[in-house]
């Protein structure tokens, strides 16, 4: 289990701010840079920028210092009674390790240290636990994507916001020129950039979503096939037929006999 022994949101020092920790700490630090950073350890010496993570294993020595002026971040220093868990993510430590989306990563670690202060003693240990491995699971991932460059554009995070806007309102006509124009990007490029984020055209993804929300309406409701294909966004009960076939190869009363048998 994770416990939290500190941590802080948006920490600030100075440009004459030096860190020098020649025990380490009394816990595990996990931290994300938001300026830059020279981390030394014993037989290392680790350059950080904005929006990476490091994680510093307890009471190994360590030195930070921003060579360029103010350094910040957000940090949390835990303990993890469960050595298989921290041998599961050795290859984490000592590594900076960019992130894709950072502004999520600063909410997980203000919910955690939300929690560890407020939340009721019922509940205030499982749900940081909870919280913490969720917090690792995505250092992990975006560690096994260190070396995917196209996550770290600086159009994914806002990328991934739309596809999840498409996704909970897939009736909705979409006009590639109105989300481009809101990234900030022609329409070419747009394109270009959703198929190479999602590895699906945005067409084929709407299609997709249409589809389960179709499967969804079929499973828990008695609505007619015209009903659904007006709330799911089909231009009429014959677009809806057919697209649903060619996905599933059933009609959408099959699909329906069939999940209720």
């Amino acid at each position: 289990m994770y416990t939290i022994i500190a941590g802080e949101c948006n920490s600030e020092h100075p440009e004459s701010f030096e860190m020098s920790r020649p025990y380490g700490a009394d816990g595990h630090v996990l931290l994300m840079a938001k300026t830059n950073g020279v981390f030394t350890f014993t037989d290392q010496k680790l350059s950080v920028k904005p929006n990476q993570v490091v994680l510093i294993k307890r009471e190994v020595p360590y030195h930070c210092v921003n060579p360029d002026g103010e350094y910040s971040d957000d940090w949390i220093r835990f303990r993890c009674d469960d050595d298989h868990i921290l041998d599961r993510y050795a290859k984490l430590f000592y590594n900076a390790i960019p992130l894709s989306n950072p502004p999520r990563f600063t909410l997980y670690i203000q919910q955690i240290l939300w929690e560890n202060s407020y939340a009721d003693e019922k509940w205030r240990d499982e749900n940081v636990d909870m919280l913490f491995k969720l917090l690792m699971n995505n250092v992990e991932a975006a560690y096994q994507d260190k070396n995917c460059p196209k996550k770290y554009s600086p159009y994914y995070a806002r990328m991934q916001e739309l596809r999840f806007q498409i996704q909970s309102q897939p009736m909705k006509k979409y006009s590639i020129k109105e989300l481009a124009e809101s990234v900030g990007i022609s329409c070419s490029y747009f394109q270009h950039l959703y198929s190479d984020f999602f590895g699906i055209s945005l067409q084929s993804d709407l299609i997709n979503m249409r589809i389960e929300r179709v499967k969804t309406i079929l499973h828990n409701t008695d609505l007619s096939v015209e009903k659904i294909a007006d709330i799911c966004g089909y231009s009429s009960e014959v677009h809806l037929y057919r697209q649903f076939r060619q996905k599933t190869g059933m009609t959408p009363k099959d699909y329906r006999m069939a999940y209720r048998k």
